[in-house]
């Protein structure tokens, strides 16, 4: 019978202090050169990759610096969310509720409109693979599922990178996307709820109110996590639920 292997999929917008997530740690290679976790002789295996408005992938190599996907995914934010942001902040004005108009950085930082990030990983420490065979089998599991989302949900979830680290005892992915709708004016705006919602996610008890455990965010992530185990059974895998 095969090894049963851990496989993660888990994603967060905030640290547990509920600070938005720096994009820099995962593509800054001075950033992530000062943690004291990471091998530096390896990040030249890294691969970092910045999802422009066309959808195009742009890849950095590993060992040359990286790139501040902080820059670039502030830009993807005023693309997709400005005009719905001064169009709101136009109405706030006019209303004279002057403490709610926000700006782009301010998006970005706050917990609730943040990037998510998730994390993906096929083995640890104690797995019977080698570095190498856990980075080709998380490649192409990752390919699948990053393929799957896009064509299930390509409305609503806005890729922003994709950053594989080989610098740490694991092999694993990054990657951080927005979820965004359209408000009732008719702008494509940051909304976690109206996005879920479109792309068919409700909380798992609906008999019971909506809190932490019970929500349609939780629904979604239970969702991926089990597309991203599926596209690791492609590959000849024994996932360990």
């Amino acid at each position: 019978m095969a090894e049963k292997i851990k496989a993660t999929a888990r994603q967060a917008r905030a640290t547990r202090g509920g600070k938005a997530f720096n994009a820099n740690h995962n593509t800054d290679e001075k950033v992530r050169a000062a943690q004291p976790h990471i091998d530096i002789e390896r990040m030249k295996y890294n691969l970092y990759i910045e999802i422009g408005s066309n959808l195009k992938p742009i890849r950095h190599e590993g060992g040359k610096g990286g790139y501040r996907s902080s820059m670039t995914e502030k830009m993807r934010y005023r693309e997709l969310y400005g005009d719905g942001l001064e169009a709101r902040n136009a109405r706030y004005r006019e209303k004279g509720k002057k403490d709610n108009i926000r700006t782009i950085s301010e998006l970005i930082q706050d917990p609730k409109t943040a990037p998510i990030e998730g994390l993906y990983q096929i083995g640890n420490m104690n797995t019977d693979l080698s570095k190498q065979e856990m980075h080709d089998k998380l490649i192409k599991a990752f390919d699948a599922f990053y393929q799957q989302l896009r064509k299930n949900y390509k409305n609503n979830l806005i890729p922003l990178d994709i950053s594989l680290h080989m610098d740490e005892t694991t092999p694993h992915i990054h990657f951080r996307y927005t979820l965004g709708a359209k408000d009732k004016f008719g702008h494509f705006m940051p909304n976690q709820t109206q996005a879920l919602n479109e792309m068919g996610f409700d909380r798992q008890d609906t008999s019971r109110a909506k809190d932490r455990y019970n929500n349609a965010l939780v629904s979604f992530s239970d969702s991926t996590r089990e597309l991203f185990y599926q596209c690791c059974e492609k590959q000849g895998l024994v996932i360990d639920r």
